[in-house]
């Protein structure tokens, strides 16, 4: 009978396992515990739940059992009990375990410098968790967390403990649905509506949700109030990263109209921009990923003068740094600032930070974690302060008094928050749009063009480069001194300058179709790529080209006879250095020295090109050479391109500056419609849904869209 008992216990917890149920899966587990044990892959299963279901002190339990009697589970055992005793705040053990999983790494492993990070932000743990808590955290309560996801949580402008907050629940509108919007009941998934949560004398009245007609079948996000809390500004999208900033009119809900429009500022939701915060409907600070920018996300500011939007600025270092800061809010002061970032200055993934701007500098305090337990070893963010300033609502994936995937938790703070206190009579965040001179380092930009010469920058040191094109006649260039010499200047470059980047544009000559050189010249350039590959540049570094017989150095014949000394100039690997605007290396380029009557007048400077935008015509793309008869004409150039993405090669036809020029030779080539103009900065495709970001800084990309936008 105690078999059979264990036995249907263990059935149980498997069942729940599977589907995920992990609180009902625990109680059967710890049931047959002691078949439990005896069984690894029971063992890995049980602590697995334990961990998701918020029991951590049995998670650890379970995992040092499972990391001390089976090699093959022992590493991921030694990072989950890292993450279990970040939970229950214990960072220096979880420092030691994330030790033990790194050693488990191979050195080659891109995952050795997230677990440095981790362990960076254990140590940063150990530090805060000395520090009295700033607060008591709680979660918000049973009426609005559930076993699904509940964040964005924002409180009413105009109504004491009212608060909106959206939520994944199995009854929301339009049930399971693909990406497409289908529905969908096997693959699909739910999508987040719009909820309404309310106190009365102390208690959580029954949620409810908001305007039917606005909860669709797509996400809806609250981002902010405006119009001294009369309409809402929210987001709405398929997968929760680029859709529709819009605007809802709070009084007509009673009448269930949607009064909608899309937000005025210039914050693009279509491009990935979210996370909002708007001060007296004149200031506005912003999360976006567009280029520019420190990292990750980055957070912009940009202000309402004389009923326009200024172009948005980034906030700068002392806030934004190489990874991600997101959800901003601005207190009632107008000059406190609270976000979240996953800086190495977190604990857990992200964290709540806070900081001030000094009007009298013009510049803002340095960032501060607001320390435990508001923030925990998991995320924290969106975080915002309760009008009377004495409370703050935020959301967390943390396991600890946690329903689901994403609560929504309360930090009732010890002491008062003086920046709630000050009535909301304007702000001196516009004078970070005033001239002045600032002393700080302008974020990197992806935009770039040549090495800044000395004058540009006295106090600093510059290192002179100078590049030649790699020559070959077969297939043992790859092993000469001036090729292995070039490969180290690369290397040493990199090393010390690692924001480059290295185009790699070899050029074939060889008595075979068109086509076929442009394979043949791309396949020299990997074998360089692998060769610099091999001395540790990131693949991700390296983009190869190849452009056949079309760019020759060297006349290849005079009145129709061949030259065959023309092509030991002709049969060439080039270099293009991509350079950051703040990069310490100034790169020239080697030209051979050929003689005047072998000379070829001059081309387009493929260099100069292939570091800024052009448009060119895809073609089609091929695992290794394609048969086309475009590619076989002579009057525009081609080029092949692998993408290490697809891992094909695409073909190209034609590269001009200019889109006017591209639709040119695009209208007399158009034979199918799987032909098609595609924009390239430095190299790489614009994607269609990114090309916004660039239209500032190349106006000519407005020909570009309005060609795309009349394609049927």
């Amino acid at each position: 009978m105690k078999a059979q008992s264990l036995s249907n216990n263990i059935d149980q917890a498997e069942f729940n396992y599977k589907n995920e149920e992990y609180t009902l899966a625990a109680q059967f587990y710890k049931k047959a515990w002691e078949k439990v044990v005896t069984k690894t892959d029971l063992l890995q299963h049980a602590a697995f739940t334990f961990y998701q279901g918020g029991q951590m002190e049995d998670a650890i339990q379970a995992y040092e059992i499972l990391a001390a009697e089976s090699s093959k589970h022992e590493a991921k055992s030694f990072y989950y009990l890292a993450l279990a005793s970040k939970e229950i705040g214990n960072y220096r053990d979880a420092t030691d375990y994330y030790k033990a999983y790194y050693k488990k790494l191979s050195s080659k492993d891109k995952e050795r410098i997230l677990i440095r990070n981790e362990i960076s932000r254990c140590l940063e743990g150990v530090k805060l968790a000395k520090l009295q808590p700033v607060a008591i955290v709680e979660s918000i309560g049973a009426n609005i967390n559930s076993n699904n996801e509940e964040y964005n949580i924002i409180p009413s402008v105009n109504f004491t403990d009212r608060f909106y907050f959206s939520a994944i629940r199995a009854e929301n509108e339009g049930g399971k649905r693909n990406n497409e919007g289908k529905a969908d009941e096997k693959s699909g998934i739910l999508r987040s509506d719009l909820f309404i949560a309310e106190k009365e004398s102390g208690s959580w009245k029954p949620i409810k949700k908001m305007n039917t007609l606005i909860n669709g079948t797509k996400h809806d996000a609250i981002l902010d109030f405006i119009n001294d809390g009369e309409s809402m500004v929210y987001f709405q999208s398929w997968n929760q990263n680029e859709g529709d900033i819009k605007i809802h009119n709070l009084s007509s809900e009673s009448n269930k109209k949607v009064d909608e429009n899309l937000f005025k500022g210039l914050i693009y939701g279509e491009i990935g921009d979210k996370y909002m915060s708007v001060f007296q409907d004149s200031v506005v600070i912003f999360s976006s990923k567009r280029l520019g920018g420190y990292g990750g996300f980055d957070l912009y500011i940009s202000i309402l003068r004389n009923g326009k939007w200024s172009t948005p600025k980034n906030l700068g270092n002392k806030i934004n740094t190489p990874y991600n800061e997101i959800s901003p809010f601005i207190a009632k002061d107008g000059l406190t600032l609270y976000y979240s970032s996953d800086n190495l200055q977190s604990i857990g993934g992200y964290d709540i930070f806070r900081t001030i701007f000094k009007a009298e500098s013009g510049i803002w305090d340095q960032a501060e974690n607001i320390g435990l337990p508001v923030n925990s070893g998991a995320n924290d963010y969106s975080f915002r302060l309760t009008p009377d300033g004495l409370s703050g609502v935020f959301t967390s994936d943390r396991k600890k008094n946690s329903k689901g995937k994403q609560d929504i938790f309360i930090a009732y703070f010890k002491q008062e928050l003086e920046e709630q206190y000050y009535p909301s009579n304007g702000t001196m965040l516009s004078l970070l749009f005033e001239p002045k001179n600032e002393n700080e380092t302008a974020p990197k930009s992806n935009i770039s063009n040549t090495a800044k010469q000395p004058n540009e920058a006295l106090n600093k040191v510059y290192k002179d480069y100078i590049l030649e094109p790699v020559f070959y006649v077969d297939d043992k260039f790859i092993k000469e001194a001036k090729t292995i010499k070039q490969v180290d200047q690369l290397q040493s470059m990199m090393k010390v300058n690692p924001e480059l980047k290295i185009q790699l544009m070899a050029h074939a000559y060889e008595e075979n179709s068109a086509p076929l050189n442009l394979y043949y010249s791309i396949k020299k350039a990997e074998q360089i790529s692998a060769v610099i590959e091999e001395q540790g540049i990131p693949k991700e570094k390296i983009q190869v080209y190849g452009f056949g017989n079309y760019f020759p150095n060297a006349k290849p014949e005079i009145n129709n006879t061949k030259y065959e000394i023309s092509e030991k100039w002709n049969k060439r690997i080039e270099l293009n250095i991509i350079s950051a605007d703040t990069s310490l290396a100034r790169i020239s380029y080697s030209s051979p020295a050929i003689p005047e009557y072998l000379k070829m007048p001059p081309s387009k400077n493929l260099k100069n090109i292939f570091s800024t935008l052009f448009y060119t015509i895809l073609i089609g793309e091929s695992e290794q050479v394609l048969n086309s008869d475009i590619l076989k004409k002579k009057d525009h150039p081609t080029f092949v391109y692998f993408d290490p993405k697809s891992k094909k090669y695409q073909y190209y036809y034609g590269i001009e500056t200019k889109f006017r020029d591209a639709e040119s030779i695009f209208t007399k080539i158009k034979e199918n419609s799987k032909l098609k103009i595609v924009p390239l900065l430095q190299g790489s495709i614009i994607e269609r849904k990114d090309v916004i970001n660039f239209v500032e800084k190349y106006p000519d990309l407005i020909l570009y869209i309005n060609f795309m936008n009349n394609q049927k």
